[in-house]
């Protein structure tokens, strides 16, 4: 792999933890602002829309801690298969046999830590849309019955 290539992808992977950061940062300040704002409300079923959009967000907010989560992970099972392929790995050395066991239980732990991490990064942005869309609904209806 070239070093341009290589940059890219060090970028890609920088850009997106940022922008879990900031969806985990809004989705929060979502919660917050929905809290503020019915302080003084007494519940009623009008209510059920805002509360599926809290939901919602702080379900966002667990899969973007989830995905920083996972995502160190396998930072750490990289770094260990790449020991355990160099030989440099202090437990199996350079034993050929050994390497190769090892990295059939290495290469399956790091492509599903992989799929993990696409799975929460989706969802992420699922519910943090979600909870957006079902929050203008919810102000829609409480304005239409005020």
């Amino acid at each position: 792999m070239g070093e341009i290539q290589q940059q890219i992808i060090k970028e890609h992977k920088e850009r997106q933890e940022k922008f879990v950061y900031y969806l985990v940062a809004l989705a929060v300040s979502c919660i917050g602002f929905a809290v503020y704002n019915t302080l003084d409300a007494k519940l009623k079923l009008i209510q059920i829309p805002l509360g599926l959009a809290v939901i919602s967000w702080g379900i966002s907010v667990f899969c973007g801690i989830k995905f920083l989560k996972t995502a160190l992970a396998l930072l750490y099972d990289n770094s260990r298969y790449f020991d355990v392929k160099n030989g440099h790995d202090k437990d199996i050395g350079n034993n050929q046999e050994k390497i190769k066991h090892a990295i059939s239980i290495i290469k399956p732990i790091l492509i599903d830590r992989a799929n993990k991490i696409s799975v929460l990064f989706n969802w992420q942005i699922r519910l943090f849309y979600a909870g957006i869309i079902v929050f203008i609904i919810w102000r829609i209806l409480e304005m239409y019955f005020k």
